[in-house]
């Protein structure tokens, strides 16, 4: 597909291929929203267990997502991570 994307310029798309790629990282959606002076919620990017779980344990409601489109291929399956409620006890912290 990018290829055919690629070689036609002067077609307008109603998705365009790589504006949507952009659009589906979080992080820096969540960057241009700030820089434009949206609210966001308090956020945490971490792999530090301890992180993690101070984080979740100083806030009354959470949620994980991926910081991409959370499309997971493995060699036997595909699937995909979408926002969920999340607590330590969830995640066994």
């Amino acid at each position: 597909m990018e290829g055919l994307y690629l070689s036609l310029p002067h077609v307008k798309w109603v998705n365009p291929m790589f504006a949507t790629h952009i659009a589906e990282r979080k992080l820096y959606q969540l960057r241009l929203a700030k820089d434009l002076g949206l609210n966001i919620p308090v956020s945490l990017v971490s792999n530090n267990r301890d992180r993690v779980l101070a984080f979740l344990q100083s806030h009354k409601e959470c949620i994980i997502k991926p910081i991409s489109n959370g499309l997971q291929v493995l060699k036997d399956r595909s699937y995909s991570i979408y926002t969920t409620p999340v607590s330590a006890v969830s995640l066994g912290l």
